[in-house]
């Protein structure tokens, strides 16, 4: 039986929540965002929620839900950007990509979040 604490997460997800965690402050007191790479980090974080609504569409027969699996990554990535860049890295790590890719991405050096991690 897997066991769920008051929040009703399991004790893998809260134990991969607490390293997420730890990630994104070492990734934020090694390489401090300014604007250029604020601005960066939000297209990444759009980048990412609309490559997840596209593969999601793509596995759909009904072309139909397509607008609205974007329209709602938009939002998702709205509310993830205005919730800080702590938001931001935790929801791109989450999705699979490196602090190396990020820091590429967001800094120089890659070519698009599109590419993925």
């Amino acid at each position: 039986m897997i066991k769920k604490n008051q929040k009703g997460k399991t004790v893998d997800e809260v134990k991969d929540a607490e390293l997420i965690a730890k990630r994104v402050a070492n990734f934020i007191s090694d390489h401090p965002i300014g604007d250029e790479a604020s601005e960066a980090l939000d297209e990444m974080v759009l980048d990412m929620a609309n490559h997840i609504a596209s593969d999601k569409a793509n596995a759909m027969e009904d072309d139909a839900q397509d607008d609205a699996l974007h329209d709602t990554a938009d939002a998702t990535a709205s509310d993830i950007n205005n919730g800080g860049h702590e938001a931001q890295l935790a929801y791109l790590i989450e999705k699979g990509c490196s602090e190396d890719y990020i820091r590429q991405t967001v800094f120089g050096g890659a070519e698009s979040a599109l590419e993925g991690p």
